[in-house]
Formats: structure tokens, sequence, C-alpha cells
């Protein structure tokens, strides 16, 4: 059984991948593909956790603090996957996993490593498909996100105090670290931006990354894009609720207040907005220049090496 597998990025429509696909699983198997049932779904990361190092929210998350039990956790996980993928061998042909935790999670090339070591055990052959957008707009999607769910500070703020920026912003290192794993013939990047710009359907477009364009037509598309982009009203209308009532209580648990104050101001927001026009999230130009201007060369060479121009305007 062949793998394809989308690693993201994140902020790159890959929850819109992940929910079409599941919404589709019917008819993909009717067309001999595979989605996983035993992995977590529609967001495959279970599995992108199993070859992490560290042990980070995601177990911790559910009282899981110690190597011992993550392992026990990992095994039975990996076991469980190994044989559905046996059980499905003979039906299928080709297995479909997705998760943009394969982007944000495993950053370095052991784990990588290992994870290929494991896919190549269990598949005859991998395809990875990659869709990649300029740090600016990817920082400005993940805070979007972020403060949908618990930040308060400014863009701004927030751009000046993000401390991820050369580890998870440097998309030539992640292009060339999946490339050395696997090789350059089993990898399919995309350019997120051209697709926005052009207004392609990303569904579409990953079945054509995928060489998957021939059951194009047998895939429905009634399903709407998730988490779409804040202005910067809406962004501002949620960071005040989460300074003003913290998303999460003393004990851990989700804030009535702040889920109530949420759905109070974001209609407000929008009816502000319709009087005075929707603004983009933004920060001073010079501060967007630097992380521009920090991404510079790493950009340059993705384009060179591998086709993929997120480059700015003024890189150009």
């Amino acid at each position: 059984m062949k793998l394809i597998l989308h690693i993201g990025t994140e902020k790159t429509g890959s929850t819109t991948i992940q929910n079409w696909l599941y919404e589709n699983k019917v008819a993909l198997g009717d067309n001999g593909f595979f989605l996983s049932s035993s992995l977590s779904t529609p967001n495959n990361r279970s599995l992108v956790h199993c070859f992490q190092d560290e042990i980070d929210e995601y177990y911790t998350t559910q009282g899981i603090k110690d190597l011992e039990r993550r392992n026990e956790i990992r095994d039975r996980l990996l076991a469980d996957f190994r044989a559905e993928v046996c059980a499905q061998s003979g039906a299928r042909h080709t297995a479909i996993l997705t998760s943009e935790h394969f982007h944000s999670r495993l950053t370095r090339p052991d784990e990588i490593d290992r994870f290929v070591d494991f896919a190549r055990d269990v598949f005859s052959d991998i395809l990875i498909v990659c869709y990649f957008r300029n740090q600016l707009a990817l920082c400005r999607s993940k805070y979007s996100t972020a403060v949908r769910a618990w930040r308060t500070e400014t863009f701004e703020e927030y751009l000046l105090s993000n401390t991820e920026m050369a580890e998870y912003y440097d998309l030539h290192d992640l292009a060339s670290r999946w490339t050395n794993a696997v090789g350059k013939d089993k990898v399919s990047f995309r350019n997120y931006d051209a697709i926005r710009k052009e207004r392609r359907d990303i569904r579409r477009d990953f079945l054509e990354a995928a060489e998957l364009d021939f059951i194009a037509e047998s895939m429905s598309y009634a399903s709407r894009s998730q988490n779409l982009g804040l202005s910067l009203m809406d962004a501002n209308a949620f960071r005040l609720a989460n300074r003003a009532f913290p998303p999460w209580n003393r004990d851990g648990t989700p804030s009535k207040l702040n889920r109530a104050a949420k759905k109070i101001s974001l209609p407000l927001a929008g009816a502000i907005q319709r009087l005075t026009g929707r603004r983009s999230i933004s920060a001073a130009k010079s501060i967007e220049d630097e992380v521009c201007k920090r991404f510079e060369l790493s950009n340059e060479r993705l384009f060179d090496e591998y086709g993929i121009d997120i480059r700015m305007p003024a890189a150009k």
C-alpha cells in the first residue's frame, strides 16, 4: 500500500482538507483509498506525537506525564495502526494521512527519520504533500487562531514576542528536512499564497498535488472552508474578552464567562465593521518589514531549490 502524507504547513487550509477528506471517506474507499479510524481524526495528529522525544500538551492534557506511560500508549497506537493498514491492504491501494503537526511538532531530522523509517516499514511507497505561504501571512493567521482561544496581546506585540521564529517559520529548512528524508522525487510542494490569489479550491489542488486528479469528480465539495481569518476588529473583540475573562478557570475547565463575552462581542464588532469597513490584522510597517527581512535568504533558497515563490515583493 502506498502512503500519501499531507504535512501542512499550519495555516494553509489543513483543517478544510482534513474535514473534506473524512466527509468523503466512503467515496475514497470506493476508489481504493484508505483513511485511518484508529488514529485521531480528521487530524491524524496522534501519529505525529509517537515520534517526538518530549512529552507535550497532547499527552499532558490527557494526564500522561511520564515517559513509561507515554511509550506504552505510543506502542499500542502504532501496533493498532499497523494492524489496521494490514487489514485494509487487500481492498485498498493507497492510504492518506494528514496532520499539520508534522510541520510544527517534528522539527528535528532525527524525529522525521524515525517516522519515515516506520512509514517505509508499513507502506510500499510514500509521497509528501506540503503547502507553503509567506511568513508574515503565516504569522497573521497563527495569531488569528491564537487570539480566538486565549491570546490577549495585539498583533504587533505578538510579533515582537514570538520566540519560535527560526524553528517554525524557516520554510526552506522544513522543505529540506523532509526532502532529505524521502528524496526530492517523493515530495510535492505547493504555493498556498498563489492558490489564494488565484481563488482556487484548496481541496481540488490537493488532489492535483497528490496525483489524484482522476477521482476529483467522484468527491463532494459541499462543505465550507474552515478557520476563516479574523479582521482587526474581530481580533480586538476576542483579545479583550480574553483579557477580561480568562479562557480557563483555575481548575482547568473552560470559562463560560469567556465564551459568553465572545458570543456578545463578535456580532458587535461585525456591526461596527459594516459601518467603518473591514481592516486586516496588521502591525507597524517597520516590524512587518523586519519579519520579512529575517526570512529573505531562506525564501530565496526555497525558490531557487524547490520553485516555491513566497518571497515578499521587496525581495523579488
